[in-house]
Protein backbone atom coordinates (compact mmCIF):
# COMPACT_ATOMS: atom_id res chain seq x y z
CA UNK A 1 0.00 0.00 0.00
CA UNK A 2 1.18 3.30 -0.66
CA UNK A 3 2.25 5.57 1.73
CA UNK A 4 0.40 9.31 2.42
CA UNK A 5 2.06 12.52 1.46
CA UNK A 6 4.24 14.49 4.12
CA UNK A 7 1.82 16.79 4.86
CA UNK A 8 -0.10 13.91 6.13
CA UNK A 9 2.64 13.22 8.87
CA UNK A 10 1.55 15.90 10.93
CA UNK A 11 -1.77 14.14 11.64
CA UNK A 12 -0.29 11.02 12.70
CA UNK A 13 0.96 9.95 15.91
CA UNK A 14 5.09 9.74 16.07
CA UNK A 15 7.19 7.37 16.30
CA UNK A 16 7.28 7.63 20.08
CA UNK A 17 3.73 7.30 20.30
CA UNK A 18 3.24 10.86 21.14
CA UNK A 19 0.74 13.25 19.01
CA UNK A 20 1.19 15.94 17.37
CA UNK A 21 -0.30 19.00 17.81
CA UNK A 22 -3.24 19.81 15.62
CA UNK A 23 -3.09 22.78 13.79
CA UNK A 24 -5.92 24.93 12.59
CA UNK A 25 -7.61 23.66 9.73
CA UNK A 26 -9.54 25.67 6.98
CA UNK A 27 -12.88 24.72 6.56
CA UNK A 28 -13.31 25.19 2.69
CA UNK A 29 -9.96 23.03 1.91
CA UNK A 30 -10.62 19.50 0.95
CA UNK A 31 -9.38 16.59 2.60
CA UNK A 32 -7.63 13.52 0.86
CA UNK A 33 -8.23 10.28 1.99
CA UNK A 34 -6.31 6.93 0.65
CA UNK A 35 -9.13 6.44 -1.62
CA UNK A 36 -9.38 9.33 -3.75
CA UNK A 37 -12.18 10.94 -2.20
CA UNK A 38 -12.55 14.67 -0.83
CA UNK A 39 -13.91 15.23 2.93
CA UNK A 40 -14.42 18.50 4.54
CA UNK A 41 -12.25 19.14 7.67
CA UNK A 42 -13.66 18.99 10.77
CA UNK A 43 -11.12 21.70 12.43
CA UNK A 44 -10.63 24.80 11.00
CA UNK A 45 -6.44 25.83 9.69
CA UNK A 46 -4.59 28.32 8.62
CA UNK A 47 -5.74 29.00 4.54
CA UNK A 48 -2.69 29.76 2.22
CA UNK A 49 -4.10 31.33 -1.12
CA UNK A 50 -0.55 30.43 -2.29
CA UNK A 51 0.07 27.34 -1.22
CA UNK A 52 -0.76 24.86 -4.17
CA UNK A 53 1.01 21.86 -2.26
CA UNK A 54 -2.39 20.23 -2.41
CA UNK A 55 -2.92 20.75 -6.56
CA UNK A 56 -2.33 17.71 -8.86
CA UNK A 57 -1.72 19.99 -11.59
CA UNK A 58 0.86 22.50 -10.07
CA UNK A 59 3.95 22.86 -11.86
CA UNK A 60 7.45 23.65 -9.90
CA UNK A 61 9.22 26.98 -10.60
CA UNK A 62 11.78 27.11 -12.91
CA UNK A 63 13.92 29.39 -10.76
CA UNK A 64 13.54 28.87 -7.29
CA UNK A 65 12.32 31.69 -5.05
CA UNK A 66 16.08 31.54 -2.98
CA UNK A 67 17.84 32.42 -6.07
CA UNK A 68 19.41 29.71 -6.74
CA UNK A 69 20.66 28.92 -3.61
CA UNK A 70 19.87 25.50 -1.84
CA UNK A 71 17.37 27.12 0.57
CA UNK A 72 13.85 28.17 -1.44
CA UNK A 73 10.68 28.70 0.09
CA UNK A 74 8.56 26.75 2.31
CA UNK A 75 6.40 26.20 -0.70
CA UNK A 76 8.65 25.08 -2.81
CA UNK A 77 10.35 22.89 -0.78
CA UNK A 78 6.91 21.11 0.33
CA UNK A 79 5.96 21.09 -3.31
CA UNK A 80 9.30 19.29 -4.19
CA UNK A 81 8.91 17.43 -1.72
CA UNK A 82 5.41 16.12 -2.81
CA UNK A 83 6.48 15.49 -6.17
CA UNK A 84 9.49 12.85 -5.02
CA UNK A 85 7.75 11.51 -2.24
CA UNK A 86 4.88 10.79 -5.13
CA UNK A 87 6.81 9.57 -7.88
CA UNK A 88 9.19 7.32 -5.70
CA UNK A 89 6.36 5.88 -3.62
CA UNK A 90 4.32 4.81 -6.76
CA UNK A 91 1.53 7.06 -5.04
CA UNK A 92 -0.67 9.22 -7.50
CA UNK A 93 -2.54 12.13 -6.02
CA UNK A 94 -6.11 12.60 -6.58
CA UNK A 95 -7.73 13.76 -9.62
CA UNK A 96 -4.95 12.81 -11.15
CA UNK A 97 -4.93 10.82 -14.51
CA UNK A 98 -3.43 8.05 -13.10
CA UNK A 99 -6.27 7.82 -10.38
CA UNK A 100 -8.99 5.74 -10.20
CA UNK A 101 -11.81 7.83 -11.30
CA UNK A 102 -15.25 5.74 -10.03
CA UNK A 103 -17.17 7.68 -12.42
CA UNK A 104 -14.04 7.14 -15.03
CA UNK A 105 -14.25 4.13 -18.14
CA UNK A 106 -13.21 1.03 -16.76
CA UNK A 107 -10.45 -0.46 -18.25
CA UNK A 108 -12.37 -3.85 -17.44
CA UNK A 109 -14.45 -5.63 -19.84
CA UNK A 110 -18.42 -5.57 -19.93
CA UNK A 111 -20.76 -8.17 -19.71
CA UNK A 112 -24.06 -7.69 -20.91
CA UNK A 113 -26.97 -10.19 -19.86
CA UNK A 114 -28.89 -12.28 -21.93
CA UNK A 115 -32.38 -11.39 -23.01
CA UNK A 116 -34.23 -13.85 -20.67
CA UNK A 117 -37.62 -12.99 -22.13
CA UNK A 118 -36.57 -13.58 -25.82
CA UNK A 119 -38.98 -12.47 -28.18
CA UNK A 120 -41.64 -11.32 -25.39
CA UNK A 121 -39.11 -8.50 -25.01
CA UNK A 122 -38.64 -7.42 -28.61
CA UNK A 123 -42.79 -7.63 -28.86
CA UNK A 124 -42.76 -5.23 -26.02
CA UNK A 125 -40.33 -2.74 -27.55
CA UNK A 126 -42.09 -2.77 -30.13
CA UNK A 127 -45.66 -2.21 -28.96
CA UNK A 128 -43.72 0.84 -27.44
CA UNK A 129 -42.22 1.98 -30.18
CA UNK A 130 -45.36 2.10 -32.17
CA UNK A 131 -47.52 3.92 -29.00
CA UNK A 132 -45.05 6.55 -29.22
CA UNK A 133 -45.42 6.95 -32.99
CA UNK A 134 -49.47 6.97 -32.58
CA UNK A 135 -49.11 9.94 -29.87
CA UNK A 136 -46.50 11.86 -32.34
CA UNK A 137 -49.41 11.74 -35.47
CA UNK A 138 -50.35 14.52 -37.52
CA UNK A 139 -53.18 16.80 -36.17
CA UNK A 140 -54.65 16.41 -39.64
CA UNK A 141 -54.87 13.19 -39.38
CA UNK A 142 -56.24 12.75 -35.75
CA UNK A 143 -59.17 15.09 -37.10
CA UNK A 144 -60.22 13.31 -39.74
CA UNK A 145 -59.88 9.63 -38.34
CA UNK A 146 -62.12 11.02 -35.74
CA UNK A 147 -64.40 12.66 -38.81
CA UNK A 148 -64.35 8.72 -39.51
CA UNK A 149 -65.67 7.91 -36.33
CA UNK A 150 -68.34 10.18 -36.44
CA UNK A 151 -69.79 9.56 -39.50
CA UNK A 152 -69.49 6.33 -39.34
CA UNK A 153 -71.38 6.44 -35.79
CA UNK A 154 -74.09 8.49 -38.12
CA UNK A 155 -73.86 5.44 -40.11
CA UNK A 156 -74.91 2.59 -37.80
CA UNK A 157 -77.94 5.07 -36.06
CA UNK A 158 -79.19 6.17 -39.76
CA UNK A 159 -78.67 2.16 -40.94
CA UNK A 160 -77.63 -0.71 -38.80
CA UNK A 161 -79.77 0.25 -35.38
CA UNK A 162 -81.57 3.10 -36.16
CA UNK A 163 -85.17 4.05 -36.22
CA UNK A 164 -84.83 5.40 -40.01
CA UNK A 165 -84.17 1.46 -40.79
CA UNK A 166 -87.25 0.62 -39.00
CA UNK A 167 -88.93 2.94 -40.58
CA UNK A 168 -88.07 2.60 -44.05
CA UNK A 169 -88.59 -1.16 -43.80
CA UNK A 170 -92.40 -0.23 -42.55
CA UNK A 171 -92.92 2.15 -45.52
CA UNK A 172 -92.14 -0.69 -47.98
CA UNK A 173 -93.74 -3.46 -45.82
CA UNK A 174 -96.97 -0.72 -46.09
CA UNK A 175 -96.05 0.33 -50.30
CA UNK A 176 -96.14 -3.42 -50.88
CA UNK A 177 -99.51 -3.91 -49.14
CA UNK A 178 -101.05 -1.15 -51.28
CA UNK A 179 -99.63 -2.13 -54.57
CA UNK A 180 -101.30 -5.43 -53.51
CA UNK A 181 -104.18 -4.13 -52.80
CA UNK A 182 -104.93 -1.64 -55.80
CA UNK A 183 -103.52 -4.46 -57.81
CA UNK A 184 -106.76 -6.62 -56.62
CA UNK A 185 -108.63 -3.65 -57.17
CA UNK A 186 -107.78 -2.25 -60.44
CA UNK A 187 -106.76 -5.21 -61.78
CA UNK A 188 -109.15 -6.23 -64.92
CA UNK A 189 -110.97 -9.74 -64.97
CA UNK A 190 -112.67 -11.49 -67.39
CA UNK A 191 -116.23 -11.32 -67.53
CA UNK A 192 -117.94 -14.09 -65.46
CA UNK A 193 -120.45 -15.21 -67.85
CA UNK A 194 -121.97 -14.74 -71.84
CA UNK A 195 -124.83 -15.83 -72.42
CA UNK A 196 -126.74 -15.74 -76.09
CA UNK A 197 -129.44 -13.81 -75.44
CA UNK A 198 -131.49 -13.34 -79.09
CA UNK A 199 -131.17 -13.12 -83.00
CA UNK A 200 -132.63 -10.20 -85.56
CA UNK A 201 -132.36 -9.68 -88.98
CA UNK A 202 -131.16 -6.13 -89.92
CA UNK A 203 -130.98 -7.40 -93.97
CA UNK A 204 -133.47 -10.30 -94.67
CA UNK A 205 -132.51 -12.80 -97.05
CA UNK A 206 -133.71 -12.63 -100.43
CA UNK A 207 -135.62 -15.53 -101.12
CA UNK A 208 -136.96 -14.00 -105.35
CA UNK A 209 -134.45 -16.50 -107.09
CA UNK A 210 -135.26 -20.01 -105.90
CA UNK A 211 -132.49 -21.80 -107.62
CA UNK A 212 -129.97 -19.56 -105.68
CA UNK A 213 -127.26 -21.71 -104.05
CA UNK A 214 -126.17 -18.39 -101.87
CA UNK A 215 -127.65 -17.17 -98.74
CA UNK A 216 -126.71 -13.50 -97.40
CA UNK A 217 -128.41 -12.18 -95.11
CA UNK A 218 -126.95 -9.49 -92.03
CA UNK A 219 -128.22 -10.64 -88.09
CA UNK A 220 -127.51 -9.39 -85.11
CA UNK A 221 -126.66 -11.20 -82.35
CA UNK A 222 -127.44 -9.92 -78.97
CA UNK A 223 -124.86 -11.60 -75.94
CA UNK A 224 -125.56 -11.09 -72.05
CA UNK A 225 -122.34 -10.24 -70.19
CA UNK A 226 -122.20 -10.47 -66.88
CA UNK A 227 -118.95 -8.54 -65.32
CA UNK A 228 -119.53 -8.43 -61.53
CA UNK A 229 -116.36 -10.07 -60.91
CA UNK A 230 -114.67 -6.36 -61.76
CA UNK A 231 -114.48 -3.55 -59.23
CA UNK A 232 -113.61 -0.57 -61.85
CA UNK A 233 -115.19 -0.73 -65.41
CA UNK A 234 -113.63 -2.51 -67.62
CA UNK A 235 -112.14 -1.50 -71.03
CA UNK A 236 -112.51 -4.03 -73.86
CA UNK A 237 -110.86 -3.51 -77.40
CA UNK A 238 -113.33 -5.64 -79.06
CA UNK A 239 -115.87 -9.25 -79.35
CA UNK A 240 -114.92 -11.18 -82.34
CA UNK A 241 -117.66 -13.36 -83.02
CA UNK A 242 -117.63 -16.61 -85.22
CA UNK A 243 -120.96 -18.38 -86.14
CA UNK A 244 -120.97 -22.16 -87.54
CA UNK A 245 -124.15 -24.52 -87.70
CA UNK A 246 -124.13 -26.16 -84.91
CA UNK A 247 -125.58 -29.51 -86.86
CA UNK A 248 -122.66 -29.43 -89.43
CA UNK A 249 -119.97 -27.63 -87.83
CA UNK A 250 -119.71 -25.24 -90.99
CA UNK A 251 -118.70 -21.79 -90.77
CA UNK A 252 -121.62 -19.19 -91.67
CA UNK A 253 -120.59 -15.78 -90.40
CA UNK A 254 -118.83 -13.41 -88.61
CA UNK A 255 -118.80 -10.23 -86.97
CA UNK A 256 -116.96 -7.38 -84.54
CA UNK A 257 -117.51 -4.92 -82.32
CA UNK A 258 -115.57 -2.07 -81.53
CA UNK A 259 -114.11 -0.61 -78.24
CA UNK A 260 -116.41 -0.69 -75.83
CA UNK A 261 -116.36 0.01 -71.52
CA UNK A 262 -118.55 -1.87 -68.98
CA UNK A 263 -119.18 -0.86 -65.67
CA UNK A 264 -118.28 -2.88 -62.71
CA UNK A 265 -120.01 -4.97 -60.61
CA UNK A 266 -122.39 -4.69 -63.73
CA UNK A 267 -124.98 -8.13 -64.13
CA UNK A 268 -126.41 -8.86 -67.57
CA UNK A 269 -125.30 -6.03 -69.16
CA UNK A 270 -126.48 -6.71 -73.12
CA UNK A 271 -123.96 -6.23 -76.04
CA UNK A 272 -124.96 -6.12 -79.64
CA UNK A 273 -122.74 -7.75 -82.49
CA UNK A 274 -123.42 -7.14 -86.35
CA UNK A 275 -123.03 -10.83 -87.87
CA UNK A 276 -122.63 -11.23 -91.97
CA UNK A 277 -124.05 -14.30 -92.56
CA UNK A 278 -122.89 -15.41 -95.83
CA UNK A 279 -122.58 -18.93 -97.28
CA UNK A 280 -122.30 -20.82 -100.86
CA UNK A 281 -122.20 -24.06 -101.92
CA UNK A 282 -121.53 -25.71 -104.97
CA UNK A 283 -124.85 -28.03 -104.69
CA UNK A 284 -128.40 -26.91 -103.89
CA UNK A 285 -128.69 -29.89 -101.91
CA UNK A 286 -125.28 -29.14 -99.19
CA UNK A 287 -127.36 -29.75 -95.27
CA UNK A 288 -126.13 -26.25 -94.03
CA UNK A 289 -127.42 -24.38 -97.28
CA UNK A 290 -130.70 -26.07 -96.79
CA UNK A 291 -131.21 -25.36 -92.81
CA UNK A 292 -130.37 -21.74 -93.75
CA UNK A 293 -133.13 -21.58 -96.18
CA UNK A 294 -135.30 -23.40 -93.87
CA UNK A 295 -134.56 -20.96 -90.97
CA UNK A 296 -135.65 -18.33 -93.67
CA UNK A 297 -138.86 -19.53 -94.67
CA UNK A 298 -139.66 -20.18 -90.82
CA UNK A 299 -139.18 -16.63 -89.82
CA UNK A 300 -141.82 -15.42 -93.21
CA UNK A 301 -144.36 -17.68 -92.23
CA UNK A 302 -145.69 -15.80 -88.87
CA UNK A 303 -147.82 -19.20 -87.53
CA UNK A 304 -144.27 -21.22 -87.75
CA UNK A 305 -142.35 -18.96 -86.15
CA UNK A 306 -144.47 -18.90 -83.23
CA UNK A 307 -143.45 -21.92 -82.31
CA UNK A 308 -140.34 -22.54 -79.99
CA UNK A 309 -139.24 -25.78 -81.25
CA UNK A 310 -138.50 -24.87 -84.86
CA UNK A 311 -135.47 -23.04 -85.29
CA UNK A 312 -132.07 -23.42 -85.89
CA UNK A 313 -128.66 -25.15 -84.35
CA UNK A 314 -126.13 -22.49 -83.80
CA UNK A 315 -122.76 -22.97 -82.46
CA UNK A 316 -120.58 -19.27 -81.37
CA UNK A 317 -116.85 -18.85 -80.69
CA UNK A 318 -116.06 -15.45 -78.82
CA UNK A 319 -113.06 -13.90 -78.75
CA UNK A 320 -112.88 -11.23 -76.04
CA UNK A 321 -109.88 -8.46 -75.81
CA UNK A 322 -109.07 -6.25 -72.97
CA UNK A 323 -106.98 -2.99 -73.21
CA UNK A 324 -103.83 -3.50 -71.08
CA UNK A 325 -103.82 -7.77 -71.19
CA UNK A 326 -102.03 -9.06 -74.09
CA UNK A 327 -103.54 -12.59 -74.56
CA UNK A 328 -107.16 -13.17 -75.85
CA UNK A 329 -109.61 -15.35 -74.25
CA UNK A 330 -112.37 -17.51 -75.86
CA UNK A 331 -115.67 -18.56 -74.68
CA UNK A 332 -117.71 -21.02 -76.73
CA UNK A 333 -121.80 -20.00 -76.52
CA UNK A 334 -124.04 -23.50 -77.66
CA UNK A 335 -127.40 -22.16 -77.08
CA UNK A 336 -128.20 -25.39 -79.04
CA UNK A 337 -132.01 -24.67 -80.98
CA UNK A 338 -132.37 -20.50 -81.87
CA UNK A 339 -135.35 -18.92 -82.90
CA UNK A 340 -135.03 -18.01 -86.40
CA UNK A 341 -133.79 -14.11 -86.79
CA UNK A 342 -137.03 -12.44 -88.31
Amino acid sequence: MSQPPARYNEYLPSEKGAQRPMQPMDPYEPMHTTTGMAQPHTQPINYDPYDDADDPYSVPARYPAGGGGGGGSINDQQHSKRHSGSQQDGYHPPYSPQSSDPFGASSEPMYFDDDKEGANGLLADNMVAMDMMEQYESPQKRQKDQLSEMQQRKRKKRGCGGLRTRWMVFAAFVLIILIALAWFFVWPRWPNSILFQNAGIITPYDSSDPESKIYEAVWQVNLTVDNSENFVPTHFKEFHLKLYDGSTNVKIGEGRTGSFMIPGKTRDKIIPITVNVQYSASDAGDPTLKNLFYCSSLAQNETASQDTQLGINLLMYLEESIQGIAWKETATIHPSIVACPK
